[in-house]
């Protein structure tokens, strides 16, 4: 293993079962998008319909934010055994979208860089949420990474932020 290289951490066993989370919500959702064909095509009793009904209104909205929730707790999970490091940040990017009902949000793409164990300096890019101040240049980001590679720029998972202690003198 050379000086740029590291072992990935094991990601442990709730990055699994969250992966089995998802992958039963997307099942649920499949068996409700199924349903919903299959009472579309027939021309049966009621208690069909109804059943139908309960397939597009349940199972497949409930199949579908519950794979997506799974799918974000899964991605969170990854970084549980992680490295942390903190960094200065070197860019900031704020990214703006207009959502459906006309409101603008947006989030900060932070690029920062840190030095880690034996001497190397990894760059990575983070992603915060709009909710909180723009971070500033300077500022000491604290994140998790998987790896010590310094090319693998989206390693990342925000952590917090402070305000870099300047020496006065």
């Amino acid at each position: 293993m050379s000086a740029h290289e590291s072992a990935s951490t094991p990601p442990g066993r709730a990055y699994r079962w969250w992966g089995v989370g998802a992958i039963a919500c997307l099942v649920l959702a499949g068996v409700g998008v199924l349903g919903a064909i299959a009472t579309a095509f027939s021309s049966g009793p009621g208690s069909l319909r109804v059943i139908g009904i309960i397939a597009v209104f349940a199972l497949i909205p409930v199949g579908i934010l519950g794979a997506l929730y799974c799918g974000h707790k899964r991605y969170r999970a990854w970084f549980t055994n992680a490295h942390v490091s903190e960094g200065l940040i070197e860019e900031v990017a704020e990214v703006r979208r207009t959502n459906d009902d006309g409101s603008t949000s947006y989030y900060f793409m932070l690029t920062v860089s840190a030095a880690v164990e034996g001497g190397l300096a990894i760059r990575r890019h983070c992603t915060m949420g709009g909710d909180q101040p723009r971070p500033e240049i300077g500022q000491t980001l604290r994140f998790r990474h998987t790896t010590l590679d310094p090319d693998d720029l989206e390693d990342a998972l925000f952590d917090s932020i402070r305000e870099h202690q300047r020496g006065t003198g």
